[in-house]
């Protein structure tokens, strides 16, 4: 009788699968964990925006003339204008959440559903 050493097929086959599955799992909540980094960055961007535009009110005493900085691929628009803060908004493409937007008129901050 001969002594082997080293695995058998059926346990490198097993120990490949777990890799499989281990390795599927990661994947997969670095995904879901990319969308929701995303649309926390549409939170901070229009949080921002907004507080520039507050700044630049509190300076100017109006609206007028204010540039917002938004991160890569964020889509950021304001309707304020003259003495009217209006609405801010801010999209980006793969965050599932919608818009996120702030409302002058009651001064909350809240998501918009895309669909």
């Amino acid at each position: 009788m001969s002594n082997q050493n080293g695995f058998t097929l059926i346990e490198l086959l097993v120990v490949v699968a777990i890799i499989g599955i281990l390795a599927a799992t990661v994947v997969t909540q670095t995904i879901v964990h990319r969308a929701a980094a995303q649309c926390a960055k549409v939170e901070s961007d229009v949080r921002n925006a907004t507080s520039t535009l507050e700044a630049a009110y509190a300076k100017n005493e109006n609206y007028n003339a204010v540039i917002l900085i938004s991160s890569p691929n964020v889509s950021l628009s304001s309707t304020a204008a003259g003495t009217t803060i209006g609405e801010t908004t801010g999209t980006h493409p793969a965050c599932k959440e919608g818009t996120f937007t702030y409302s002058g008129s009651t001064g909350k901050y809240s998501w918009v559903s895309s669909s």
